[in-house]
C-alpha cells in the first residue's frame, strides 16, 4: 500500500490540499470551522497518515480531544455531551475520537494529537498504551475518567469500579438473593473496569454476613456467538448471555450488569422468556444513565457522579494548559463515592424470604 499523503486526505474530505496541510500544522494565522477541522483529522487518522517530525506543532488550538471506545453506550454519549457543553462555556470546542478499543486506531489518534493539535486529551476508558500516554503527558495535559492505573502518573477522575461491585452485591444479598450472576462484556486481562467490578463482588461475598450459595460469571469471548462490532453489542451481550443462561437451567436470581446497556439487554431477555421483574429476577446496573430512571425501565443502578466528573476533567485540562511546555511535577486525582439508586428492577427473593 502506498504512503498516505495530504493529497489523499484532501480528496476524501473534498477540500484543498493546502487546507489539509494548514489544519494538520495547526496554523495560527488561519481559521477553519470545527466541522472541517474534525473531518480532516478523522480522515487522517482513519487513513493512517503519519506526520513527519518536521510537522511537530508548537502552537495550541482551542480544542480538547475526547477519546472514547464507542458512542453506542449512552454512558459515553452523555459524558461526551457534558464535557462538550462545559468546554464550550470555557471557550473550548471538542474533538471526539472513537477508537473501538482498537490499539492501532488509538495509536493513530495519539500520533496526531501528540503534535499539539489539541490543548488537552480526555480519555473515557482505561488505555493500555502506558508509555505513549506518559510521554505525551509531558507536553499535553491528559485526564482519564476511568479506574486509576498504578502504572500511569497522569490526572485521573476515578470510577472506583471495585466499590461499585461491592455495593451491587451487598444490596442483592440483602434482598435474600443467595445465587448471583455477574453479566459482563469480555473479561480480558487488560479490561480493568470489568475485572475490578468482579473483584468487588467477590470481596463483598467473602466479607458478607448474609447467606450465600453461588456466583456465576457470564461473559462471551471475542467473536463468540454475537457480533462484537455491532452498535448494539452491549445490549446483545446482556440479552444473549442471560437468555441462554436461564434456558440452560441457571439458578441465579440476582443479576449484576457491568453497565446499564447490558442491564437493559438482561431485562428484555427475562421479559421475552415471560418472567417477571423483580418477582422472579432482580437486575442491578451501573452508570445510572438517564434512561434508567424512566418508568418503562426503572432500573436500579449505581451512580458515580458522571456530570460532575465531566466538569472536573475539563477544569483540570484548563488549569494545566499554562503548564503545557514544562514537565508535570504533580497530578490531580479525584474520587467520588458511588451511590446506589434503588428502583423497581430489584426486589426481595420471595422464594427464600
Amino acid at each position: 500500500m502506498s504512503k498516505i499523503t495530504t493529497k489523499d486526505i484532501a480528496s476524501i474530505c473534498n477540500v484543498s490540499q493546502s487546507t489539509v496541510s494548514m489544519i494538520l500544522a495547526n496554523k495560527s494565522d488561519v481559521s477553519f470551522s470545527v466541522k472541517t477541522r474534525d473531518k480532516v483529522l478523522k480522515a487522517a487518522i482513519d487513513l493512517g497518515y503519519k506526520m513527519k517530525p518536521s510537522e511537530k506543532i508548537d502552537s495550541y488550538s482551542k480544542s480538547i480531544a475526547i477519546l472514547v471506545p464507542n458512542v453506542s453506550n449512552l454512558y459515553y454519549t452523555n459524558l461526551i455531551d457534558d464535557i462538550n457543553r462545559y468546554s464550550y462555556s470555557k471557550g473550548y470546542s471538542c474533538f471526539v475520537g472513537i477508537t473501538t478499543r482498537d490499539i492501532k486506531k488509538e495509536k493513530a489518534y495519539l500520533d496526531i494529537l501528540s503534535k499539539g493539535t489539541m490543548v488537552g486529551i480526555i480519555y473515557l476508558y482505561s488505555s493500555n498504551l502506558v508509555d505513549e500516554l506518559q510521554s505525551i503527558y509531558d507536553n499535553i495535559p491528559i485526564v482519564t475518567i476511568c479506574d486509576k492505573d498504578s502504572k500511569l502518573n497522569i490526572n485521573t477522575v476515578d470510577l472506583d469500579s471495585k466499590q461499585m461491585g461491592i455495593i451491587a452485591a451487598d444490596y442483592l444479598l440483602s434482598l435474600y438473593h443467595r445465587n448471583l450472576a455477574y453479566v459482563t462484556t469480555p473479561l480480558h486481562s487488560l479490561e480493568k473496569t470489568r475485572n475490578l467490578r468482579l473483584d468487588g463482588i467477590k470481596q463483598c461475598i467473602a466479607d458478607t454476613q448474609h447467606k450465600f450459595e453461588s456466583l456465576d460469571v457470564l461473559s462471551f469471548e471475542s467473536g463468540e456467538t454475537i457480533n462484537f462490532s455491532s452498535s448494539k453489542f452491549e445490549y446483545l451481550n446482556g440479552y444473549e448471555l442471560v437468555k441462554n443462561y436461564i434456558l440452560s437451567g441457571g439458578i441465579a436470581t440476582g443479576f449484576i450488569a457491568i453497565n446499564d446497556m447490558v442491564a437493559i439487554g438482561i431485562i428484555d431477555a427475562i421479559k421475552d422468556l415471560k418472567y417477571k421483574i423483580p418477582n422472579d429476577y432482580s437486575i442491578c446496573g451501573c452508570d445510572n444513565i438517564p434512561l434508567a430512571s424512566t418508568s418503562l425501565l426503572s432500573l436500579t443502578s449505581i451512580d458515580h457522579a458522571t456530570d460532575t466528573k465531566a466538569i472536573d476533567a475539563v477544569d483540570i485540562i484548563v488549569n494545566q494548559i499554562s503548564l503545557k511546555r514544562s514537565k508535570r511535577r504533580s497530578t490531580t486525582y479525584i474520587n467520588y463515592k458511588p451511590e446506589l439508586i434503588k428502583r423497581n428492577s430489584t426486589g426481595y427473593n420471595k422464594v427464600i424470604k
